[in-house]
């Protein structure tokens, strides 16, 4: 028994020893029966459980030690920022990320055009009373404008004003009547013609992609006939490239509008558009015929145009107000 009791008191001090010299030693503890002896160790030491007097002591560690970071992540949270953000989950492989796809975002700025306009127009008027007519070809129309697209309650960035002028033509041909076989004229004229410079103020809408776009205007016109020209055997001389006093009405105005599309390469467009001009006005007094029965002749054309679109700002990406107001917020932390 003296020999036990010296071999256990032995043990007992070497044990003593060994755990004061090292943090990271074995703490062991000896077992009583029936009992659970618990111990908190060292912020790095191991923590032995026994459960019964013969068991074998098993290491367990703590949890201190399982929820500290380890140098390694400690070394990626320096570098790359958190711990967590230095993380990523497991199915975010390399290869993984290779094939994922990254867009930019197709995002419209607040930008200006001038456009450059040629076309075609197809004239004609709305008589009343009616008299049978046809279209007059005219290849001369010409136009210069200025569009500027922008943001409409400041969200929506598929509106903007278009402004310019315009050379071009209207005027009226008369054809044969079926019925009974004659040709209308006014004046002795089967035919007039005008020349017109116009200027008109509309809305514009466009749907953009990268390369395309679909265009649409809407407004009024301001316009002021130029010369005439009337055609026919029975045009007194005095009349055929002169404007009648008290007949003929030389302003113009009405409504204007036009639906097309466009092939875009920033920072050029190329668009081609049919356009409907309809006059509010009539192109003579109503009572120049008789002070009793009036009549009236409103215009009514159809033109197409092919224009060219030159940016005069950036259509996408940061223009350089965006750069600016960046710079500014990284210096001064606010606008």
């Amino acid at each position: 028994m003296m020999k036990k009791a010296v071999l256990a008191i032995a043990l007992s001090l070497a044990a003593s020893a060994v755990y004061a010299q090292s943090p990271d030693s074995v703490r062991l503890v000896a077992p009583v029966a029936d009992s659970v002896h618990l111990f908190t160790p060292a912020a790095d030491s191991v923590r032995l459980v026994s459960t019964a007097a013969d068991s074998t002591l098993v290491p367990e560690l703590p949890d201190t030690l399982s929820q500290r970071p380890s140098a390694n992540r400690g070394r990626k949270a320096r570098k790359g920022g958190s711990a967590a953000a230095a993380e990523r989950p497991s199915e975010w492989t390399d290869a993984y990320l290779d094939t994922v796809d990254t867009k930019k975002a197709f995002v419209l700025n607040d930008y200006a055009m001038v456009g450059i306009h040629y076309g075609v127009s197809f004239n004609r008027m709305s008589f009343n009373p009616v008299y049978p007519q046809t279209y007059i070809f005219s290849p001369e129309y010409y136009g210069v404008t200025v569009s500027k697209y922008g943001k409409l309650f400041n969200m929506y960035p598929n509106f903007g004003l278009e402004a310019g002028i315009f050379y071009g033509h209207e005027g009226y041909k008369f054809k044969e009547n079926k019925e009974t076989g004659a040709i209308a004229s006014i004046k002795g004229a089967t035919e007039c013609r005008f020349t017109v410079v116009e200027a008109p103020l509309m809305a514009a809408m466009h749907i953009d992609s990268k390369y395309f776009k679909l265009v649409a205007n809407l407004g009024i016109y301001a316009g002021y006939r130029l010369t005439v020209e009337r055609i026919g055997e029975n045009v007194a001389e005095q009349y055929r490239n002169d404007f009648i006093e008290d007949m003929d009405r030389r302003f113009d105005y009405g409504l204007r509008g036009a639906l097309g599309f466009g092939v875009v390469f920033s920072p050029v467009e190329f668009h081609l558009k049919a356009n409907l001009r309809y006059g509010w006005g009539t192109i003579y007094e109503p009572d120049w015929y008789s002070e009793y029965y009036y009549r009236f002749a409103y215009p009514f054309d159809l033109i197409v145009t092919g224009s060219v679109y030159i940016h005069l700002g950036r259509r996408t990406g940061k223009t350089n107000a965006a750069l600016k107001k960046e710079a500014y917020r990284m210096v001064y932390g606010t606008e």
